[in-house]
């Protein structure tokens, strides 16, 4: 039993995880179109979704918007000291390591 599920129990503990996910992926798209208004609304959304579903009360703090508008920047941030040479490079690794598995 995880932790998650010994405080609100199995079927929380997924949706905790699934708010998660969206959230992250919602952060992911944001990073890549940081302009887009309407995406970030979406993302903040997300955000408070994922932040309240793990609150007992299922309401949000300040310390969680804040938190939210750091995963933002962080996101941001993050995307554009990113390489795109190296992604694709790493791409190529993983390709090469799959075909020398599939042997």
């Amino acid at each position: 039993m995880g932790f998650l599920d010994s405080i609100f129990g199995k079927d929380k503990e997924e949706v905790i995880n699934n708010n998660k996910e969206v959230y992250r992926k919602f952060l992911f798209n944001y990073a890549q179109n940081p302009t887009h208004e309407y995406l970030k609304q979406l993302t903040v959304e997300a955000g408070q979704n994922y932040y309240a579903s793990k609150r007992k009360n299922g309401k949000l703090t300040p310390e969680d918007e804040e938190i939210i508008l750091q995963d933002l920047e962080k996101a941001v941030m993050e995307n554009a000291s990113h390489d795109p040479n190296e992604e694709a490079e790493l791409r190529r690794l993983y390709e090469d390591y799959r075909k020398k598995e599939a042997e």
